[in-house]
């Protein structure tokens, strides 16, 4: 096995884990309700919840592999990839169920007003997932540009969307810069 279909397997392996992450609560509630009688046995109650963290985690389990492999393709260390990504994945799931624990215990009242109103219990589920696959990203890409030295601009991710910043120089219509203008110095008026 070479080692970029090892590093493909393992960013589609990391990939699963975060989808697994994001997911478990929403089926711990499901599984909850079905056997609390709540929703019956052809009942809705859960699957919503269900439905916003398969989106939500889809999502970011998409955008986790990019950053995976982007990462390993500019990584020094694959150890310092694999460190980032599992600080990452441990502040997802804290975050995805602590988190919603903590809101919904701390401001019961505030929730039960907001669904008095008609918002629904699954745009503040769906709102705490997304808060929680931020953290985990924001720590993930913290977490490596910390242990990483810092690429030269050519090699920063940009995960498909952006070309590398030299490429990008070149497209602009105008020129940052006269030719044969020294930066620095202000040309006389």
């Amino acid at each position: 096995m070479t080692r970029q279909r090892a590093g493909r397997i393992g960013a589609s392996a990391y990939a699963a884990a975060c989808f697994v992450v994001v997911l478990a609560p929403a089926l711990a509630v499901r599984w909850t309700t079905l056997h609390a009688g709540v929703g019956g046995a052809g009942g809705i109650a859960g699957w919503d919840l269900v439905a916003a963290s398969a989106v939500v985690g889809a999502a970011h389990a998409t955008t986790a592999r990019a950053r995976l492999r982007c990462e390993h393709r500019i990584a020094a260390r694959g150890s310092h990839v694999w460190i980032a990504s599992l600080n990452a994945l441990v502040v997802l799931a804290l975050g995805a169920s602590l988190l919603v624990l903590g809101v919904l215990e701390r401001f019961a009242e505030e929730h039960a007003a907001i669904a008095n109103r008609g918002l629904p219990v699954v745009a503040l589920w769906a709102g705490l997932q997304l808060v929680a696959v931020g953290l985990a990203e924001a720590t993930g890409r913290l977490v490596f540009w910390w242990l990483e030295p810092h690429p030269t601009p050519e090699q920063i991710c940009r995960w498909g969307i952006l070309p590398p910043a030299r490429t990008l120089a070149r497209r602009l219509p105008i020129p940052l810069r006269r030719p044969g203008a020294r930066v620095g110095v202000r040309s006389p008026s």
